[in-house]
């Protein structure tokens, strides 16, 4: 038997160099969002702001699905233009049973990060 469904949680938190850095950032983020709610085995996709972070989560079924969308053309055109507009941006996976709301997923990422890291 089968024992509870898992789902693989990619949840990046990041603070921008300059306000004038959306501007940059927000149509090609609005893409990939939208790409990757199409995908196989994406369940969720989630985009939000808490305090002066901004969050980016996808939950996923399959890891091997995850993986591909990661490195797909949409995706790594986002990572390849982000880093210039970030301060810091950083991206942790964890495994949950139930899907996670904005509040769990903040922090979950706040439990895996070091502070150090967010100044």
């Amino acid at each position: 038997m089968d024992g509870p469904r898992r789902y693989l949680v990619s949840v990046g938190g990041m603070r921008l160099r300059h306000w004038t850095g959306y501007l940059h950032i927000i149509w090609p983020t609005l893409k990939t969002r939208r790409a990757a709610k199409r995908a196989p085995g994406c369940v969720m996709v989630d985009t939000f702001k808490d305090g002066d972070t901004y969050f980016a989560a996808s939950v996923w079924t399959d890891r091997t699905a995850m993986h591909d969308f990661a490195h797909s053309g949409i995706h790594a055109d986002l990572m390849a233009i982000a880093p210039r507009h970030m301060a810091f941006f950083t991206n942790r996976l964890f495994e949950t049973e139930t899907l996670p709301d904005r509040a769990t997923l903040v922090d979950l990422w706040r439990q895996q990060v070091n502070p150090q890291q967010v100044r």
